[in-house]
């Protein structure tokens, strides 16, 4: 029988009995690992095993992690859930591959990572793009069910609809809505819910895709819930979407040498979400509110007339101009506090589960110490923040609907270096991409325009850290533009 952390279980008893090791990894675990890394690993390194009698095979599970996912399953309310130790990337791209063929198109209802442009390389699919916008604040805007539903009316060839909810900052979509306007037309919809494992767990926070109607939901579980870097899993539930196939997908965009490390973090992180995890998000909720940085829907949370949440608590926006973005960062820096990001339009902070309280009294002393600061700045400077809003607009609006060159073809294609500053009306060969978030301003295939090459220009002049310009300035684009 297995218990309530079957993976870490089953590693527990195979530890209690094992007396020599004749297999990989070869650190023997951890008996020959180098002294300076061993001081931090400790006893976690005799948990670094691998396929071995009783531990499982996640290219094929039938025992603790085949149980363990069943136990993930069962918080959701998913009908199959898989683990994956290659991050949410390799759940996105499997997913994307599993229900779309060469040919065939994917609509895109907002911004996406660039894990999807990579699914959508290897499925030799084509995109098509809603337009969005970005607010005074730096939010994106909104998908809309009925353009959603709109576009699935002119164009019989997309068999798939893709959503990222919640953004990076927290916003959500109305899954509900768009999930109905989806099916309505026997099409699945993807769910991107990298930030969102943690959601569903008190009335503060939104709900969970999965409770509201998507057909695969691929969630990071290390970026909001207490797991190691590079955990993510991924839902399916309902039948417009084969698990068998997306098994098979998976797996080829997984290792055939899992670390059984990470897939004893998965293990505890869904055990922890079924025991724990509501006391400790209302533990949060608690010292969110106590420090004034939860966001109170009117009418409260017990009133009739509530809305459903729609943004994540755990994330803190302050809206900035790139000085003043780092200027907060520096100062939060200087006192051992450090932020997700800092950009040209804002500083996020994720405040995660259960965060200690002396560090929220820190963080909003030293917010409001940079809010006096700020109060001083000469309006010309605080007016460069909407010179950061325009930017990301201009960019938004220069963005395609339709890419001239498949995915897969611009992938293929043999790019030439230029200049930044040369690259107009050339067509780009490679993603170029601000990290975090890791969502594209540029795809392969899409023409550079004066607009987009004056944003980029400046963003690099700047020192934004931005992977596809070169340290001289250069990006690639189609050998042929």
């Amino acid at each position: 029988m297995f218990g309530q952390m079957p993976i870490l279980e089953a590693l527990q008893r195979h530890v209690q009995v094992a007396r020599g090791n004749l297999h990989v990894p070869g650190h023997r675990q951890g008996a020959v690992l180098p002294a300076a890394f061993a001081t931090w690993m400790g006893h976690a390194a005799k948990l670094d095993l691998t396929e071995l009698p009783g531990l499982d095979n996640l290219m094929a599970p039938e025992e603790c992690i085949l149980e363990s996912e069943k136990l993930a399953a069962s918080h959701y309310g998913s009908d199959r859930c898989f683990y994956t130790v290659n991050g949410s990337s390799a759940g996105i791209m499997a997913a994307l591959v599993t229900v779309l063929q060469p040919g065939d198109t994917v609509l895109f209802v907002n911004p996406f990572h660039l894990s999807a442009w990579n699914g959508l390389v290897h499925s030799g699919a084509d995109a098509l793009c809603l337009p969005f916008h970005y607010s005074d604040e730096g939010r994106q805007s909104a998908p809309d069910a009925v353009e959603v539903r709109e576009k699935l009316r002119q164009h019989h060839n997309i068999k798939a609809v893709f959503l990222t909810s919640p953004t990076y900052q927290g916003d959500t979509a109305d899954v509900a809505a768009i999930a109905n306007a989806v099916h309505d037309f026997g099409l699945p919809l993807i769910v991107d819910e990298a930030h969102g494992a943690h959601f569903g767990l008190v009335p503060e926070f939104p709900l969970h895709s999965i409770a509201l109607g998507a057909d695969i939901v691929v969630q990071s579980t290390h970026k909001m819930l207490p797991a190691l870097t590079q955990t993510a899993w991924i839902h399916i539930q309902g039948n417009r979407v084969s698990r068998r196939r997306f098994a098979a997908v998976l797996n080829s965009f997984q290792t055939s040498s899992p670390s059984y490390l990470l897939l004893a973090s998965l293990d505890a992180a869904q055990a922890w979400l079924r025991s724990e995890g509501r006391a400790a998000a209302e533990r949060t909720v608690w010292r969110l509110r106590k420090y004034g940085l939860l966001e109170e829907p009117a009418g409260g949370w017990t009133g009739l007339e509530v809305k459903p949440v729609t943004r994540d608590g755990l994330k803190h926006w302050i809206p900035a101009d790139r000085e003043g973005s780092r200027l907060l960062q520096d100062m939060l820096a200087k006192h051992g506090i450090f932020v997700e990001y800092a950009d040209g339009t804002g500083v996020l902070s994720v405040l995660g589960l259960d965060i200690e309280e002396r560090v929220l009294s820190e963080y909003t002393r030293i917010v409001h110490d940079w809010h006096l600061k700020r109060d001083f700045l000469p309006q010309s400077r605080r007016d460069k923040r909407h010179q950061g809003i325009a930017d990301l607009n201009a960019l938004a609006a220069a963005a395609p609907r339709t890419f001239a060159i498949r995915p897969r073809d611009a992938d293929r294609n043999h790019g030439r270096l230029v200049l930044l500053e040369r690259s107009v009306g050339t067509v780009s060969a490679a993603p170029i991409v601000p990290y975090p978030p890791g969502v594209p301003l540029v795809y392969p295939g899409q023409e550079l325009s004066q607009a987009a090459v004056e944003v980029l220009s400046r963003w690099f002049a700047s020192g934004e850290k931005i992977q596809g310009i070169s340290a001289s300035g250069e990006i690639e684009v189609m050998a042929e533009s």
